[in-house]
């Protein structure tokens, strides 16, 4: 059974003033579905923050990746690596040196 139906029908539980005890109990017996008081709490602050039925997951995608580096400094360490045949540590240290940072 999809995430979506069981929080649903967490909310539902919810809304007709059940404990969250309550619910993890009625998911089990009804979906055999076991969840975590935790994780219960968390579902209703998401539902109380926008008040939308949209349940689905949000992307856990983060929107800056701050370690890319330029592709000019990707060859220069492919090619030291070659070269040398020098580890991480080795080539970290040989390029802070030099004009990559």
């Amino acid at each position: 059974m999809k995430k979506e139906i069981i929080r649903r029908e967490f909310l539902k539980l919810r809304i007709k003033q059940h404990s969250y005890s309550k619910c993890k109990t009625q998911l089990k017996e009804l979906y055999e579905f076991n969840v975590n008081i935790r994780t219960l709490k968390l579902w209703q602050k998401r539902f109380s923050k926008d008040d939308s039925w949209n349940l689905i997951d949000e992307s856990r995608k983060p929107r800056i990746i701050h370690y890319k580096i330029t592709e000019q400094a990707k060859e220069e360490i492919i090619r030291l690596r070659k070269q040398t045949g020098w580890g991480s540590k080795r080539l970290k240290r040989t390029l802070n040196n030099s004009t990559f940072s």
